[in-house]
């Protein structure tokens, strides 16, 4: 129930965005999110929402992961700020890591346009970190150390375990086990998919997976019937990604030549698959330009 675990909300924004579209949905995602929410081939939502995410820039799983950790905090933020069992498990990790600590608070501003629900999580935080902060305290007081006396050290280092131990996070950050659960599921479930002439195709016109999904799907989807497939792909997209780099060094080696936006593109495409999460959404490389020709340059490589 929402005026059981819920808080007042008094200001919603009249555009959804979010941090992957911070001035709103492009058009050809609005699109996409109207599309029916149907699974043809018997994939689930999974397959759902990685059909949409390899219809879009970047790794696709790195995409399904980033949306399934936004999703949780919107839900976190709008239903359960006051749930208890909710708050536990936020005690549990001390919080969010200081990625998602950041986004719920970009998150909760941009759609209700005040930090409430992020202050009243925090706050709570806060007053049970007092409680184990002055257990800390009174372990080492129990324990004091003893300058010059060596043999004491091991009787006071037993007293600073016990105490760092209180200041030490029970578990990883609830928004990251998130993430973490759901690349484990995409991963597998288009490890599968690609196994369907269809999807293949659709997997070729896009980004592909980064090395991080990739590493995954391998580890954990060993007897995937497309994991093949995808190694392939891989294997083809790392020689052009080699002669495209390659090809960016001799024009970056010769002082007058025109900068090709192809060649920039590949630096952000490498970048994208050797470390996944975002960098393939945001990051542009612009080179020698002015101002304006810098933005316009970008345009060209989004």
């Amino acid at each position: 129930m929402r005026l059981a675990v819920g808080i007042c909300r008094t200001k919603r924004p009249t555009v959804r965005t979010d941090s992957l579209y911070p001035g709103g949905y492009p058009q050809k995602v609005e699109a996409l999110l109207l599309e029916p929410l149907v699974s043809w081939d018997g994939f689930g939502l999974a397959e759902i929402h990685l059909r949409r995410a390899l219809r879009q820039d970047g790794c696709p799983v790195c995409r399904c992961v980033a949306e399934a950790e936004r999703r949780y905090i919107w839900f976190l933020l709008s239903e359960s700020v006051n749930d208890i069992s909710t708050r536990r498990r936020l005690a549990q990790s001390m919080g969010l890591c200081a990625l998602h600590a950041t986004l719920m608070l970009t998150m909760e501003i941009e759609e209700w346009g005040t930090p409430l629900g992020t202050s009243i999580i925090y706050e709570g935080l806060a007053g049970q970190l007092l409680h184990h902060v002055q257990e800390a305290r009174e372990l080492l007081a129990q324990h004091p150390g003893r300058a010059g006396q060596t043999w004491w050290r091991g009787i006071g280092g037993r007293g600073a375990a016990k105490a760092a131990k209180c200041l030490t996070p029970q578990k990883i950050c609830r928004v990251c086990e998130i993430g973490q659960e759901s690349a484990k599921h995409y991963a597998e479930t288009l490890a599968d998919m690609v196994a369907i002439p269809k999807f293949q195709e659709m997997y070729a016109s896009s980004a592909g997976v980064c090395l991080p999904h990739l590493r995954l799907m391998v580890s954990e989807a060993p007897d995937s019937p497309g994991l093949d497939y995808l190694l392939e792909r891989a294997s083809a997209r790392l020689t052009s990604l080699r002669d495209a780099l390659k090809a960016l060094q001799d024009d970056l080696c010769t002082p007058s030549k025109t900068r090709p936006a192809d060649n920039f593109r590949a630096l952000r495409e490498a970048l994208s698959f050797f470390t996944g999460a975002e960098a393939g959404f945001t990051a542009s490389f612009t080179y020698g330009a002015s101002e304006n020709q810098d933005e316009q340059k970008n345009q060209n490589l989004l």
